[in-house]
């Protein structure tokens, strides 16, 4: 079954909050989340690519310097495993957005106490 951005991203969310949970919540570092988190969605039949490099263009010139994502999964969203969030971490989920093409990044922060609040979800519907 195919889900669209909006069923993948609650599915994530959830995702997320299962694997923060049986880690015994925050306290680890980010690469610890997003290797968990990779794992889990793996398991229930996602396709995760980690750590790639999107492909950037500037009208007819390639960046030389593409920005890397945590992980894109289902080739719909980007999700970014954050301990710690920042005033930028918004802009810059949007601006990958931008570069892929792609419509909704999420952006949880394993390093708050209650996980479901702690997922912001950042969307480039106008691609459309």
């Amino acid at each position: 079954m195919s889900m669209n951005e909006t069923e993948l991203g609650r599915a994530i969310g959830q995702i997320a909050a299962d694997v923060h949970k049986s880690m015994g919540g925050m306290g680890l570092t980010a690469a610890a989340y997003r290797d968990a988190l990779t794992y889990a969605l793996t398991q229930r039949g996602l396709t995760v690519e980690s750590r790639i490099v999107p492909a950037g263009t500037y009208p007819g010139v390639k960046l030389s310097r593409p920005a890397r994502v945590d992980m894109i999964v289902e080739e719909k969203v980007i999700v970014e495993c954050k301990i710690e969030t920042h005033a930028g971490d918004d802009a810059e989920a949007l601006a990958h957005l931008r570069i892929t093409g792609l419509k909704l990044a999420l952006i949880i922060n394993f390093g708050a106490d209650n996980i479901r609040s702690a997922v912001r979800r950042v969307t480039n519907f106008e691609q459309e």
